[in-house]
C-alpha cells in the first residue's frame, strides 16, 4: 500500500513550471493590482507557496512588502536566478502547515493554487490566521469547470489517485474553506474575479497530461494515465469528431477576501 500523500512537493517541475503555468500577463497584472490594493499600508505579507514568483516578484516590484515560503527549494531557486541572482526579499523553506513564524509576525497573506496540494489544509488556514493575527488574508479558489469538461473528465475514469490531495472546491465547494476561516477567527468580506476567454483545447490538455505537468498526473501509473487519455480521446471524437475543441468558452480566476482578527 502506498503511503498517504500529505502534500504535494513541486521540486520536479521547477524547470518548466513557468512555461506550462502561464496564466496571460492580463491575470497576472490583475491579481498583483489585487494584492496591492489589499496590502497596503499594512505592512508585511506572506505568500505560501511562492514557488518562482510568478505574481511575487512583481508584488515586489510594486513596493509590497513580502516574505516568500514554499516547500520546494527548487522552485525558490528559480525564483532568485529570476530576480538576478539575490532573494529580492526572505525566503523560507517550509511547510505550510506549521509556518515558522511567531503569532502575528505578518499583517496580511495570500495563496494561490495551493491548498488543493496539501492534505491538511485546514491547518493550512489555522496558520495563516495565526501568524497574520490581524489583517487580511487572500485565497485563489480557481473558478468553474464546465459540464463538457466534468464529462470528459468522468469518461477518463481516473479514479480517486488523481483527485486533489487537499480542497477540492468542485466536490466540497466553498462553504467548508470558509468555515475553516470562521472556526480559525476570520470571516469572508468579499470576493474579486477575473473572466478571460479560454483558449485550451482537448488536444492541449492530453498534451500536458501525456508529459506529465499537471502535479495531479504524478500520483498516477503510466499505464492508467495512457488509458485514462485513450477513453478520453474515444469519448472526445464520438461526441465532436476532432480534438482541436474548446469545451469551456470563458475560465474566471476567483480569489476570497477574509478579514482576520477584527
Amino acid at each position: 500500500m502506498e503511503p498517504e500523500v500529505r502534500s504535494v512537493n513541486f521540486d520536479r517541475a521547477a524547470e518548466f513550471y513557468d512555461a506550462t503555468r502561464d496564466a496571460g500577463d492580463e491575470i497576472v497584472t490583475w491579481t498583483v493590482g489585487l494584492l496591492e490594493r489589499e496590502f497596503a499600508g499594512r505592512g508585511r505579507a506572506l505568500e505560501i507557496g511562492v514557488g518562482t514568483g510568478a505574481v511575487a516578484l512583481p508584488l515586489a516590484d510594486r513596493g509590497v512588502e513580502l516574505v516568500g515560503m514554499d516547500v520546494s527549494t527548487a522552485m525558490m531557486a528559480k525564483l532568485v536566478a529570476k530576480a538576478g541572482g539575490r532573494a529580492p526579499f526572505p525566503l523560507v523553506q517550509g511547510d505550510a502547515t506549521q509556518i515558522p513564524m511567531r503569532d502575528g509576525a505578518v499583517s496580511g497573506a495570500y495563496a494561490r493554487h495551493v491548498l488543493h496540494l496539501i492534505a491538511d489544509w485546514r491547518a493550512v488556514v489555522a496558520e495563516l490566521c495565526r501568524v497574520v493575527g490581524r489583517g487580511v488574508v487572500l485565497i485563489d479558489v480557481g473558478g468553474d469547470a464546465s459540464d463538457a469538461w466534468l464529462q470528459l473528465w468522468d469518461a477518463m475514469e481516473l479514479g480517486p489517485q488523481a483527485d486533489p490531495v487537499g480542497l477540492d472546491v468542485a466536490r466540497d465547494g466553498v462553504d467548508v474553506l470558509d468555515e475553516a476561516f470562521i472556526a480559525a477567527g476570520g470571516v469572508l468580506r468579499g470576493t474579486e474575479d477575473i473572466v478571460r476567454r479560454d483558449l485550451d483545447t482537448v488536444a492541449q490538455a492530453f498534451a500536458e497530461i501525456q508529459q506529465r505537468s499537471p502535479s495531479w498526473t504524478w500520483r498516477v501509473p503510466d499505464a492508467d494515465l495512457d488509458r485514462a487519455v485513450e477513453r478520453g480521446t474515444a469519448w472526445t471524437l464520438d461526441r465532436y469528431g476532432t480534438l482541436d475543441v474548446r469545451l469551456q468558452e470563458e475560465s474566471s480566476v476567483r480569489w476570497r477576501i477574509y478579514d482576520v482578527g477584527a
